[in-house]
């Protein structure tokens, strides 16, 4: 009996020591999923941002990125090719799109792909042989990489676009998105207006002008341009030709008001006149707004046509735009009135040389008195600005609805999508903003082949 007793002593110790060991393993393989889990998120990088500006004759391209990360940059010939290879590095949506301009001449188109499911290569395609320097900023939060491409004909492009006989929806029918221009006011050595704080104009209004960005880029059929993504000074007719480079559906100038007045306070929305400002104070903003550029009327080529031609183009191109832009204006300024004060009721029009694009609906909205206080204030605060962004795309969003035939076109085809030649279907998901698996689960596809005119059904966002 007492050996039998000393058997089952032993064998529940032996199965505690059993169970007991399973438990260390189980627990030994957890800490080390959660390690290496912990491990790859910490060593992932992401590119949260990409701007392009010039300077001096040279270009400079500059990567934000959540943290510090291993890169290498190198160029290629026969095509010309700066390379750039980030390790353990993803990037943010849509931040590769790109559409060529004077201001970031001389790249031609923006490529990249991720390698062995965690590198990225990004590839700018060059029209010229440029020299690349490089360099890593760490920053508060995350850390910068900055290119400086040089060349001896970078900010020289003398390029000019002539204005077509086709309408600009017309012409955008080959991408099918409603593209908006939008130009952050002032730039480089033009701060624009200075608050009382030292808050610089150009400084706030290119963030409410990304935030704006953002918004249009996230909506089904609707694309966003800017005319500058860093701090760079772009004259004002070189702003023109990149809208009428992009062959744009809209362009908005985004602005901040000043006055000597401190008290004055308010948002306002002005377009183009053709007889002269509608008051005092709409003259007064064009001067300033127009102070640090030439004032030249008729910056689109009519050098093709003759006299006559000439005169009735320009006046029959004006007064439709003119009143497109009343439109758009008055839609965007009733939505900014939930947000500010209007300093008027009404849409201001004045001689702004910005707007003078002739066959683009336009507008300049200055958001607020950074001359006032407590508005120079709330101009910095991400939430204010997240609101006036928010208010315009709104406005812009109404206009394009009641207005465009693109989408009247993409509605009165009930939400479908005709596939035409050179479509692929992840390209026809992401320019409607929805994913490949929504796609294809929408039209019962399991393959990612498509034919010319077949009718697609686009799901909702």
């Amino acid at each position: 009996m007492r050996t039998m007793y000393y058997h089952k002593q032993s064998l529940k110790k032996h199965y505690s020591n059993t169970i007991l060991n399973l438990v260390k393993i189980a627990l030994t393989v957890l800490v080390l999923f959660f390690s290496n889990y912990l491990l790859a998120n910490t060593t992932h990088a992401r590119i949260e941002s990409l701007q392009i500006e010039q300077s001096s004759g040279k270009l400079r391209i500059s990567f934000d990125i959540t943290k510090s990360v291993k890169y290498k940059v190198f160029t290629l010939k026969s095509p010309e090719r700066v390379v750039i290879d980030f390790k353990n590095t993803s990037a943010a949506q849509r931040i590769f799109r790109f559409s060529p301009s004077p201001s970031s001449d001389p790249i031609k188109k923006i490529r990249h792909s991720i390698k062995d499911n965690k590198n990225l290569r990004v590839v700018f395609d060059m029209e010229k042989p440029v020299g690349v320097m490089s360099r890593l900023k760490k920053l508060k939060s995350g850390s910068r990489i900055e290119l400086v491409l040089s060349n001896t004909s970078i900010g020289k492009s003398s390029k000019r676009y002539q204005i077509s006989s086709t309408n600009t929806s017309i012409r955008n029918k080959k991408t099918g998105d409603f593209i908006v221009v939008i130009d952050p006011g002032h730039g480089g050595k033009d701060p624009g207006a200075i608050g009382l704080n030292g808050i610089k104009e150009k400084e706030v209004v290119l963030q409410i002008a990304k935030r704006l960005k953002a918004k249009i880029d996230a909506q089904r059929g609707m694309r966003a341009i800017m005319t500058r993504s860093g701090d760079t000074f772009i004259p004002l007719k070189e702003r023109v030709y990149i809208a009428s480079r992009s062959k744009a559906d809209l362009f908005i100038s985004v602005h901040a008001n000043s006055n000597v007045r401190r008290s004055m306070s308010g948002a306002s929305v002005y377009i183009l006149s053709r007889r002269g400002a509608s008051s005092e104070a709409a003259h007064f903003i064009a001067a300033r707004e127009n102070g640090y550029h030439s004032h030249t009327l008729d910056s689109i080529d009519f050098s093709n046509r003759n006299r006559m031609i000439r005169t009735v183009l320009l006046d029959l191109t004006r007064t439709s735009t003119i009143a497109r832009s009343l439109k758009l204006a008055k839609s965007v300024l009733n939505e900014l009135a939930t947000v500010n004060n209007l300093q008027r009721g009404r849409v201001e029009s004045a001689a702004f040389v910005v707007l003078k694009s002739l066959d683009i609906p336009s507008m300049l909205v200055e958001t607020a008195y950074i001359s006032n206080p407590k508005e120079e204030i709330q101009l910095t605060q991400a939430d204010y600005q997240n609101k006036l962004a928010t208010a315009m795309f709104k406005g812009i969003k109404r206009y394009y609805l009641q207005n465009s035939p693109k989408a009247r076109h993409f509605a009165s085809l009930g939400g479908k999508y005709i596939v035409r030649p050179g479509d692929t279907l992840l390209g026809i998901a992401n320019r409607h903003r929805v994913t490949l698996s929504q796609l294809k689960r929408a039209n019962n596809l399991k393959g990612n082949v498509i034919r010319i005119g077949q009718k697609l059904q686009i799901p909702s966002s």
